[in-house]
């Protein structure tokens, strides 16, 4: 339910008055002329007001919503969308508000869409690894810099479309609001495992172009989901079954080298 938060730690929630997003290639659609409808979701425990931005623009906009209700709030694709990897984009929208929210940002297309919650400052951090769906097609991850002078490390678990190598790492400066995409080389390279660490905090996103799902199956969507940084993983979850489904296909990544799974 959008209305209420998730507990990341028992200190943390998802919750939150300040908040970074970016949106990744769908699909191949370049921008509104293509379909593409970029929404952010907010909802709210108490009367708010919410300010919008691209701080490397100067766009902006300022919404409210009421207690207990959900609002959306459209984002131009020019502001938002990122359509090509290895480019760096002044594409990262700063979303505050008086009171606390919870947030979700949708990438809509006519044939593809996905959504993702969004995390509030309080829960990214400097340490990543790529987690993303195993399907053929392309697959991405974004970055964005929430402060100047951000040096940013990727090291790619695959070849990169810009040609960077599996296990090489490559570097390069941000700055507050700007956006870089990796997308992997051809269809058949994971991106999964890859590491992305920075001098400072940064909010990264992964998924799929267009993903399959079960994997071949026909008819495309977009996939796309925050990543937690690594000091909020954790070591015991639980799972339900999706309603309707014979069982549900799970990815486990590990931080550390001799981790044991167990399963019950």
């Amino acid at each position: 339910s959008l209305l209420f938060s998730i507990s990341v730690f028992s200190s943390q929630t998802t919750e939150g008055t300040e908040f970074w997003v970016t949106y990744m290639n769908n699909a191949l659609l370049e921008d509104e002329s293509d379909g593409l409808a970029l929404e952010l979701i907010v909802s709210s425990r108490n009367d708010a007001e919410i300010f919008v931005e691209n701080p490397r623009t100067g766009w902006k906009i300022t919404s409210s919503i009421s207690a207990n209700t959900v609002k959306k709030i459209a984002v131009p694709c020019e502001q938002g969308y990122i359509y090509n990897p290895a480019t760096i984009y002044d594409a990262g929208i700063r979303i505050t508000s008086t009171s606390p929210i919870s947030l979700y940002a949708s990438n809509y297309s006519n044939a593809s869409y996905d959504a993702t919650i969004v995390l509030p400052i309080t829960g990214i951090g400097n340490d990543y690894i790529i987690q993303t769906f195993e399907s053929t097609g392309l697959r991405e991850f974004c970055v964005v810099a929430t402060e100047d002078n951000t040096l940013l490390t990727i090291t790619p678990n695959a070849e990169t479309y810009e040609g960077h190598q599996r296990g090489v790492a490559y570097s390069g400066i941000l700055n507050m609001g700007q956006a870089y995409m990796v997308m992997s080389q051809d269809e058949y390279y994971e991106l999964s495992g890859g590491q992305v660490k920075a001098n400072k905090p940064i909010a990264v996103f992964a998924g799929h172009i267009c993903a399959n799902v079960p994997n071949g199956v026909d008819w495309c969507d977009h996939i796309v989901e925050q990543q937690l940084p690594t000091n909020m993983w954790g070591k015991n979850f639980a799972l339900t079954k999706t309603s309707g489904l014979a069982g549900d296909h799970v990815r486990v990544t590990a931080l550390k080298n001799g981790t044991d799974i167990h399963i019950n």
